[in-house]
């Protein structure tokens, strides 16, 4: 719930107004004055207002995660060895210790859970997947590609470097959030 301190000198339905924001109606201004008992565009001038500004960004800077606690997150996901979860009944069939999983904490690591006509079906986050966004996050993977251009004039270096870069993430299919190290050699003809 929001922090009582942040709201200031807020009216009752201000005070809704930003707890639909900040919850129900997660960023939708028009949602939000509905949801307050505001004309649906009433809360594009709430949000430019000083106190109701503050009010959101404390209740933000309350509920954010550090990026310590992504990176512990992610490495609980890659850790996590659900197999001591798993239980066989007197019939052979396959079941899961869903009590024991969400009683070691475990539960934040459930993707989703559906009923089938074989019973439960839980899937967790992907340990690979967090791998990756870990090692990108920490540095440690990176997507590399060695470019080396070489250019009589050094006068249209970049300009030429950057249509060579933007080609090779079209060709290779790199995100345009890789880190792409190029070298530039000079290659002088007299």
């Amino acid at each position: 719930m929001l922090e009582l301190e942040a709201f200031g000198e807020l009216t009752e339905q201000q005070r809704a107004f930003v707890a639909a924001y900040v919850g129900q109606a997660n960023g939708n201004v028009r949602l939000s004055s509905k949801l307050a008992g505001y004309a649906p565009t009433a809360g594009y001038a709430l949000v430019k207002r000083p106190d109701i500004k503050k009010a959101i960004e404390a209740h933000y800077a309350a509920h954010m995660l550090t990026a310590s606690e992504v990176l512990g997150r992610l490495a609980e996901q890659a850790r996590a060895d659900h197999s001591i979860y798993l239980k066989v009944d007197k019939a052979g069939n396959l079941g899961i210790d869903t009590k024991g999983l969400l009683a070691a904490g475990l539960g934040r690591n459930i993707k989703s859970i559906t009923n089938g006509k074989h019973g439960q079906k839980l899937e967790f986050y992907d340990a690979q997947s967090a791998l990756v966004t870990l090692g990108k996050g920490l540095g440690v993977l990176r997507e590399r590609v060695d470019v080396t251009v070489h250019v009589p004039d050094l006068g249209v270096v970049s300009t030429r470097l950057a249509s060579t870069v933007t080609e090779l993430r079209k060709q290779l299919g790199i995100s345009d959030g890789a880190v792409i190290e190029a070298q530039v050699v000079e290659e002088r003809t007299e």
